[in-house]
């Protein structure tokens, strides 16, 4: 699995750089509003697929980057396992960037 992430963490990276404009208007998330959906959405992403689709549209809505975009199309393709460890590694790059 580790293999097949790789090119798709490569290519987040250079997407994260890229400012994607919101598909709605929606007041910013703050870092622990943030922090406290991406942990939902890590447990839905395990316990209850059909919220993990609802949740990450609205964190879309929200977000300006393009590395929550990349986890929304793996889960739209059904990628929930893979999606749920892209999360776990788009947060830690998150962590990385605030310290």
């Amino acid at each position: 699995m580790a293999d097949c992430l790789r090119p798709v963490l490569a290519d987040l990276a250079d997407f994260t750089a890229q400012a994607v404009p919101p598909t709605a208007v929606s007041p910013p998330l703050t870092n622990d509003e943030k922090d406290l959906q991406l942990d939902r959405l890590a447990r839905l992403l395990v316990e209850d697929n059909a919220e993990a689709l609802s949740l990450i549209d609205r964190l879309c809505q929200q977000d300006d980057g393009a590395g929550l975009r990349v986890i929304q199309e793996l889960i739209y393709d059904l990628e929930f396992a893979q999606a749920h460890a892209l999360l776990v590694h788009y947060r830690q790059s998150i962590t990385d960037r605030l310290q």
